[in-house]
């Protein structure tokens, strides 16, 4: 198997590590939650907020079209930075 070097992770043996690690599933779960109660509210406020503007409903429309590409550009980031941590982490010496 990849990576295994025989010895116990060091978040445990570690409690300062594991608190870290219980953190960032914290972290992790609200910004997972975020995203979609965010839509959940958008979406019924677009024609008051298109209204309060004074601008066409299509306008509205597009802040719906500009989350989803802000989205896909912060997941598609944050792939890409795996994937180089990743790589970095399979190139250490030591670490096969």
């Amino acid at each position: 198997m990849h990576g295994v070097t025989g010895k116990p992770p060091r978040a445990a043996q570690d409690n300062g590590a594991l608190a870290t690690s219980r953190m960032m599933l914290l972290l992790l779960v609200a910004m997972t939650g975020v995203a979609p109660i965010s839509l959940y509210l958008l979406v019924p406020a677009l024609p008051v907020l298109a209204s309060t503007f004074g601008r066409d409903i299509s306008i509205a429309q597009m802040t719906v079209s500009l989350y989803m590409v802000g989205i896909a550009c912060s997941q598609s980031s944050w792939a890409r930075c795996r994937i180089v941590s990743d790589a970095a982490r399979c190139c250490w010496p030591g670490s096969a």
